[in-house]
């Protein structure tokens, strides 16, 4: 069995270019690690010890049980079930978090009270999970606009909850052209919103891009490092760097990334493709 404490896990950190001052948002899973000797507090002070006073520490911290009355059954103090970490550090007296149903997140270190203030006051966004999650005004979009980094400790691309940020600026970005055209309420129709979220269809869906899709164009472009801590696989992005990647790569090359009745939504509805 491995077992790791942690320095361990600072070393694997370091090795990823994770340091002093930085903004760094880590997914999670204790157990992938293997035996950790002081549990998730052992893993959270890594991340705190290696960014410092002048760094911010930033976890997830989703209520996804219950899902479709995550609207009417939130409260700040409802748990997280991202993960166990995420719950730890949820509860940990520094630890502030933000005030949204589905997308919200904890952060301690000199940026957190910025990057949870305001969660989707303002510069809201259509989409699946809902107008607010991933507004202009939230935490995902604070942190893409300073390039915070992204750590996968011991999960995949399927954690990368900045793919859905990438999701919901590629469908603003194509309803802002059809409003320019006047054609915002006829091709808004198609895009699916939180309540309609369990009845997607050919005429009613949402642009998901693929764990493996995203995964091979990070690989290929080497936009992400990649260590090994015990039993976990860790990787590290730059949540800009690669996002803004992605989302001209999709922009560019629609054909690649989607089929059917969103490529068509995309190619047909939305002018200016290349």
């Amino acid at each position: 069995m491995y077992s790791v404490d942690k320095n361990d896990i600072k070393k694997s950190l370091v090795s990823l270019g994770i340091k002093e001052g930085d903004t760094v948002l880590f997914h999670s899973s204790l157990k992938s690690f293997g035996i950790v000797d002081g549990g998730a507090d052992a893993v959270i002070d890594a991340f705190l010890e290696i960014v410092g006073k002048s760094g911010t520490v930033v976890v997830p911290t989703f209520a996804q049980k219950n899902f479709s009355e995550a609207y009417n059954t939130w409260c700040m103090d409802k748990p997280s079930d991202t993960g166990f970490i995420t719950e730890v550090f949820r509860k940990r007296k520094d630890a502030v978090r933000s005030d949204q149903a589905t997308h919200s997140v904890a952060a301690i270190g000199k940026a957190a009270e910025y990057i949870v203030r305001d969660h989707g006051k303002s510069g809201e966004r259509y989409g699946i999970y809902g107008s607010t999650p991933f507004a202009k005004e939230s935490p995902w979009q604070k942190m893409y606009d300073g390039n915070a980094k992204v750590v996968l400790a011991g999960v995949g691309f399927e954690s990368l909850t900045f793919k859905h940020l990438w999701e919901y600026m590629l469908v603003d970005r194509a309803l802002e052209k059809a409003r320019a055209r006047g054609e915002y309420d006829e091709y808004i129709k198609y895009i699916c919103c939180f309540e309609d979220r369990e009845r997607r269809c050919d005429t009613l869906f949402w642009p998901y891009i693929k764990k493996e899709d995203l995964e091979k164009f990070a690989s290929d472009n080497k936009l992400y490092s990649e260590t090994i801590c015990g039993r976990a696989i860790m990787k590290e992005l730059e949540a800009r760097t690669l996002g803004e990647a992605v989302i001209e790569n999709v922009w560019s090359n629609l054909e690649k990334w989607y089929s059917g009745t969103i490529l068509k939504w995309f190619l047909d509805n939305v002018a200016d493709y290349k």
